[in-house]
């Protein structure tokens, strides 16, 4: 939320992250796949974890003040969005899209990614890999 200490910070450290009551998804959801595998990375593991089926819940919950949401949407119910680890080693998810060569609707495919690389581009400041 916006009077937590983290608001006014561009990132958090995994260290500091592990500190604090943590609102995560579940192990299939890609958000916690990343964060199990940046904390495998680091030596460290989540000592206090209340685990959700969906982000706007996790959110829900961490707006009532009852830990830190660590999900992958963007931000509702006021909170504030905080990037994870620093500029050198960014906890992130990769988007990838596919498809048949020669699909019918392959052109209309890449269209669509390329809008999608935009607006990813724009809306987050990342850079297509």
């Amino acid at each position: 939320t916006r009077d937590d200490d983290w608001a006014g910070r561009e990132s958090v450290s995994l260290r500091e992250l592990v500190e604090r009551r943590l609102l995560v998804l579940g192990h299939e959801q890609h958000a916690r796949v990343a964060l199990d595998h940046a904390l495998a990375g680091e030596g460290l593991s989540l000592a206090s974890v209340i685990e959700f089926g969906t982000p706007e819940v996790v959110q829900a919950v961490a707006a009532a003040g009852r830990g830190v949401a660590v999900v992958s949407d963007d931000p509702r119910f006021d909170l504030v969005p905080v990037a994870l680890g620093n500029s050198a080693n960014r906890v992130v998810i990769n988007l990838h899209a596919a498809w048949i060569p020669g699909h019918h609707a392959a052109e209309t495919v890449r269209g669509l990614t390329r809008r999608l690389q935009v607006f990813c581009r724009e809306r987050y400041s990342v850079a297509p890999q």
